[in-house]
């Protein structure tokens, strides 16, 4: 009983085996949480430099859009390449995304770009909850998504902070530069500490209970 409490508390997840993943996994969720919001302080910015007034609401919706519909693959991305490499593929394009953002001369690819980002960012945000269970004993699976929910929780006044202040030194496009390098040092960074997972079988062992297959 003793060591079953000493594995599922808090101080088990400083464990340099869990501890590096974890940040991993934290920092896609909250690469993707913030900038659902880092937009809001950027707009006026934006469109003061490259116009497009009219088309404000975009940038912020079709990134939203596009995470939604990348969260939705999830499955069928992580089945095909694997969660690992699904992973580290999500930084990149979000990063792709903020590039195009950065370097946009008009609004529409300023949207073009955020919606790329969102394809990005849904991949990143889905897949930490996917390999939770990967990469976690059961016994610390609540207290992971506890931290999960923690982060949506803290990036909703850092998003627009962290754009404001940006916007505040009339550089919008080093915003996104950041976001770039950010998303670039995470995708390298998972390929190296998140696990290599093994491809699931496509036919469970019969002896097996139904519960034992998942």
């Amino acid at each position: 009983m003793r060591e079953r409490l000493i594995e599922s508390s808090w101080r088990a997840l400083l464990a340099p085996q869990l501890a590096l993943p974890l940040s991993v996994l934290l920092g896609g969720v909250l690469l993707h949480s913030m900038n659902v919001l880092i937009t809001a302080t950027l707009l006026p910015s934006i469109v003061a430099d490259i116009g497009g007034s009219n088309l404000m609401s975009w940038p912020t919706t079709a990134f939203v859009a596009s995470s939604i519909v990348a969260a939705t693959s999830t499955g069928i991305v992580s089945s095909v390449v694997g969660s690992r490499r699904a992973f580290c593929g999500g930084a990149v394009i979000y990063a792709a995304g903020a590039i195009l953002c950065a370097l946009a001369p008009s609004i529409g690819l300023v949207i073009a770009g955020r919606f790329v980002q969102g394809l990005g960012g849904g991949l990143l945000s889905a897949l930490a909850y996917v390999l939770v269970r990967n990469v976690f004993p059961e016994a610390l699976w609540p207290r992971v998504f506890g931290l999960f929910a923690g982060v949506w929780s803290v990036s909703v006044p850092t998003g627009p902070l962290i754009g404001g202040l940006f916007a505040g030194y009339g550089n919008w496009r080093g915003a996104f530069y950041a976001i770039t390098g950010v998303a670039g040092l995470l995708g390298v960074t998972a390929l190296f500490i998140l696990p290599a997972l093994r491809r699931a079988t496509t036919r469970p062992n019969p002896r097996c209970r139904p519960s034992e297959w998942l």
